[in-house]
């Protein structure tokens, strides 16, 4: 039996130890792996594969790698589904992450695992430019695909993201605004919204707070408006068919750090039955339904609040396409492909 230990960087799960841990651990446990994750006995220590996850202190995992090299065959895999040494200023994690510890951890692993796993095309060409040794695409996929009511009085609208987002959203809420003026349906904002405690945190960084303000004083403009707050990774999915959403929209400005984002929002509103308008970029290439500029995304989304048969006709090609291409009963095989032929 081929053994896998996935060693996390963060002690509480969150949304990337979901999509690239526990789904996958789970699918490739229906394939015959045995799975294990940290905490595990000294004198249990038998696996083909340690897989490494996003970040970590250099000065640790250096002592870590070696050990494992030394004292085992083991092969090391490192997955990484961000672009981590170029987040942008007006991201609030740089002032948190980009630190010289944190980008060695990530150098180093980049450098040293004999297997690089990344969620997009976009993002292996960059991670490229740093390492010459095998680097494969295992895209994001969902668990499940189970449907929301759809009993929504109004057209119910949702931006859902976390608070490295403030700037795309306000681009958003102009368009939320601009079209209340004509029609009358719900807005509801995931995980970020007016927020004293990120105001406390970083009113020292500029760059990060100008969007945040912006988006403070349009939110209390938006009519039918209600935030739902931001939940854990092992809640997320059921929030997603709570909230009963019939349009997902995912805007996302341009720079190299967004696009080596996966287009996992998409994928997770086809698999709860919420159609999704997109960006129109390599992020979320495989979206039937995407916009690029202002007057696009107005008129696109203004479509799918007026046209029910439309909307339904779009929604039921993206169910299709995630179903088929990005439902961990599929991209199982991939993981399964990968990792056995580093095993053998």
């Amino acid at each position: 039996m081929k053994k896998i230990l996935y060693i996390d960087n963060m002690p509480e799960p969150n949304g990337c130890t979901l999509y690239r841990n526990i789904i996958p651990a789970e699918g490739l446990e229906t394939l015959g792996w045995q799975i294990n994750f940290l905490p595990i006995r000294p004198d249990r220590f038998d696996f083909d594969i340690v897989n490494f996850s996003r970040m970590y202190q250099l000065t640790g995992i250096k002592k870590i790698i070696e050990m494992l090299k030394e004292k085992s065959d083991v092969k090391i895999t490192f997955d990484t589904d961000d672009l981590i040494d170029h987040i942008a200023p007006d991201n609030p994690f740089q002032s948190e992450y980009n630190k010289k510890e944190l980008i060695g951890g990530y150098h180093y692993l980049i450098d040293n695992a004999d297997l690089v796993t990344v969620t997009t095309e976009y993002l292996k060409n960059e991670v490229a430019k740093r390492r010459n040794k095998p680097i494969v695409v295992v895209p994001n996929s969902v668990r499940e695909f189970t449907m929301r009511d759809g009993k929504e009085k109004k057209v119910r609208i949702c931006y859902t993201g976390s608070s490295s987002h403030y700037l795309d959203f306000n681009f958003f809420l102009d368009i939320i605004l601009e079209l209340q003026k004509k029609y009358d349906f719900e807005f509801i904002s995931q995980g970020m919204g007016i927020d004293e405690q990120f105001e406390k945190a970083y009113k020292y960084f500029p760059a990060v707070m100008k969007p945040y303000f912006e988006c403070k004083e349009k939110l209390l403009k938006v009519k039918n408006y209600k935030r739902q707050e931001n939940v854990h990774c092992f809640e997320y999915q059921e929030t997603l068919r709570k909230m009963d959403v019939t349009i997902g929209v995912c805007p996302l400005h341009d720079d190299k750090f967004t696009k080596c984002k996966s287009a996992i929002k998409y994928y997770d509103w086809a698999s709860v039955g919420t159609v999704t308008l997109a960006q129109d970029c390599v992020v979320y290439q495989d979206c039937n339904y995407t916009a690029k500029k202002y007057s696009e995304w107005k008129n696109k989304l203004e479509r799918l609040i007026i046209d029910a048969p439309f909307r339904n006709e779009v929604l039921v090609g993206q169910m299709n396409y995630v179903y088929n291409k990005r439902c961990i009963d599929q991209v199982k095989y991939k993981w399964d492909e990968v990792f056995s032929e580093l095993h053998v």
